[in-house]
């Protein structure tokens, strides 16, 4: 018999076992490096990940790997393993297991929203199991997530100065993610991770070549300075916050005890002068922006009456805001500077608002329940990984980004760690144990190759659909929808513009209602809309388009499409009236299009004189 000794590890068995062992704790490092750089990538910008997964990342396959890397490391051992329950991760299981049970009770809700949640609930248990049972240490962990955003802080400086193309409409660095704003909060929480321990006692007093000292400098001034050329306020004032916060907690004892009373009066009210002009200056630089994002938040908090505890159901939100807009816009006493700054949204810009609507208050107070177990702990060596996206949360969407919501699992994974367990489940045999293990791997894998099969037919389709041949996209909709009846809002939009395009239009009509039923888009509103007044049934079409102008009051298209539709039904009072409206309206951005538009009406009216 032979014993292998590790960080903290030490096991004695036959030679199978032994190698079992040693690739389930090898291979451990790598998979979560592949976990968090996969994350990363946007696969709507590279076809070669994008032929491999077919739709955004999710956390399925490497869900599946870490489950069974932890099982081959159980079934190497020969003793019993206990498993230490924390109550942070009794808060986190029941607040996965209610979405995930809500959304079995909602008609409406998507099949791929309750395997999303599935998957981040498999996700959270494995990276506990890791940690708990010192499979990989944790600063390996730590160094994989330096790693990954050293690499899209490089890839950011270099489209700075323009060696690598900027490819999002905002001209500004984004990395390898969808827009500048989701590379910016993900480099915010690298960047505050790695000033934490730069500053931390423990590393500054060790050997000055300490190496994890070393690489988190290096890794803090990378990120921050890709960071900076974002341009993002909200992750440039989060980390400004979390950086004011742990020098305060690092050198509390020289400010508590060393410094006179009236330097430290001074010294608070210098910050929070500080603070009140960086919020005012956040505000000025993009007011616009701002005052967008307040009309949102007006018309969430409308929305919370409707379904208060229990909520819509998770990645609902986008599904039923745009129907609350318009009502905000018909029935309340909006400006028009709000009607200017309306847009289509499927983001609350704040995650706590957000959770209210998707979950209802009995998801907020899961939340609460969990930032109150977890403020104790946060103030560790790795409490940005949950501090920062907290406060991400309160004008940006940071849960909704892969990689970001992977570094706050795996921060709360080390949270819980430092707590006193509640519960702690012995196995006797890992035998057991693995075997468990594998037959949930086993389901879950099983499930996963049907939703990527799935997903393969549609981005199919979608590929015919954006390259124009409608017929052909038509064919591979219908395919998908007889194997699984398709539920999620935008296929079904795609599939009816493609049966419109082909001029089955009565087909598509049948398409158009089923998607209305679960969402109500702007574009899919207006298509709808087009697709009634083909086939001539005008009165449908009419409160169609006065939808879609209620919902974006400032938008031209469907006023124009109004006016069109009057001028076609021979209702020319009607259609002078919408003509006039469309000369008031002021373009967010004047286009060919609106030109054309502005051109038309003008000479309707010209040759339409009372």
């Amino acid at each position: 018999m032979t014993t292998i000794k590790g960080d903290t590890r030490e096991y004695t068995g036959s030679l199978w076992r032994r190698k079992l062992f040693k690739i389930s704790t090898i291979s451990a490092t790598p998979i979560w490096f592949l976990l968090i750089l996969l994350s990363t990538i946007d696969t709507t910008e590279l076809s070669i990940i994008n032929q491999l997964f077919y739709t955004e990342y999710d956390y399925g396959p490497a869900s599946v790997l870490v489950i069974l890397i932890i099982t081959f490391w159980v079934f190497s051992k020969k003793f019993s393993l206990k498993i230490p329950i924390s109550r942070i991760d009794i808060i986190v299981v029941l607040y996965l297991a209610f979405s995930i049970v809500l959304l079995n009770f909602l008609s409406n809700s998507s099949g791929n929203t309750s395997f999303y949640l599935t998957e981040v609930l498999l996700t959270f248990i494995s990276l506990r199991l890791m940690i708990i049972n010192n499979i990989t240490h944790w600063s390996y962990l730590i160094l994989s997530l330096f790693a990954v955003g050293s690499i899209q802080a490089v890839y950011g400086i270099l489209q700075s100065i323009s060696i690598l193309p900027i490819s999002n409409r905002y001209n500004l660095p984004s990395g390898t993610l969808h827009n500048p704003a989701q590379l910016a909060i993900f480099l915010a929480t690298i960047a505050g991770l790695a000033y934490n321990l730069t500053i931390r006692r423990s590393l500054a007093h060790q050997q000055k070549n300490n190496p994890l000292r070393a690489i988190s400098m290096v890794t803090f001034l990378l990120t921050f300075m890709a960071m900076v050329t974002t341009q993002s306020r909200t992750a440039i004032l989060s980390l400004v916050f979390y950086i004011v916060i742990a020098t305060a907690y690092r050198f509390k004892k020289i400010f508590c005890e060393r410094l006179l009373i009236i330097w430290r009066r001074i010294i608070l009210s210098l910050m929070i002068i500080a603070c009140v002009l960086s919020l005012w200056l956040a505000y000025s630089l993009k007011k616009d922006s701002a005052d967008g994002r307040m009309l949102i938040w007006k018309v969430t908090m409308s929305m919370i009456p409707e379904i208060p505890l229990r909520g819509y159901g998770t990645n609902s939100f986008g599904s039923h805001y745009m129907k609350y807009q318009g009502k905000y816009f018909r029935t309340m006493e909006s400006t028009t500077s709000e009607a200017f700054l309306a847009d289509d949204i499927i983001y609350a810009y704040n995650e706590y608002l957000q959770i209210i609507i998707e979950n209802g208050f009995i998801g907020l107070l899961l939340i609460i329940a969990l930032i109150l177990l977890a403020r104790l702990n946060v103030f560790t060596s790795t409490g940005a990984l949950v501090i920062i996206p907290m406060a991400c949360a309160m004008t940006s969407y940071p849960f909704r980004i892969p990689c970001v919501f992977l570094c706050f699992i795996f921060g709360i994974a080390l949270t819980s760690r430092s707590q006193t367990s509640t519960v702690s489940i012995s196995f006797d045999k890992s035998v057991g144990l693995s075997a468990i293990a594998v037959v949930v791997s086993a389901i879950f894998l099983f499930f996963l190759h049907d939703k990527a099969f799935l997903e393969r037919k549609a981005h199919y389709a979608y590929k015919f659909y954006s390259a124009g041949f409608y017929e052909t996209a038509a064919r591979k909709y219908y395919e998908l929808d007889s194997i699984q009846r398709i539920t999620t809002p935008q296929t079904l939009a795609y599939f009816g513009k493609s049966l419109a395009m082909t001029k089955r239009k009565e087909e598509a009509l049948k398409v158009y209602e089923r998607a209305s039923k679960l969402n109500t888009n702007y574009y899919l509103v207006i298509n709808h809309g087009l697709c009634l007044e083909s086939l001539k049934r005008y009165q449908e079409a009419e409160k169609k388009y006065r939808l879609a102008t209620e919902m974006l009051p400032g938008r031209l298209y469907p006023k124009y499409l109004l006016f069109q539709l009057y001028k076609k039904s021979n209702r020319f009072k009607l259609a002078r009236n919408e003509a006039r409206t469309i000369l008031h309206v002021k373009d967010k951005k004047v286009t060919s299009a609106s030109i054309e538009i502005r051109e038309d009406v003008i000479e309707f009216l010209n040759n339409t004189q009372l």
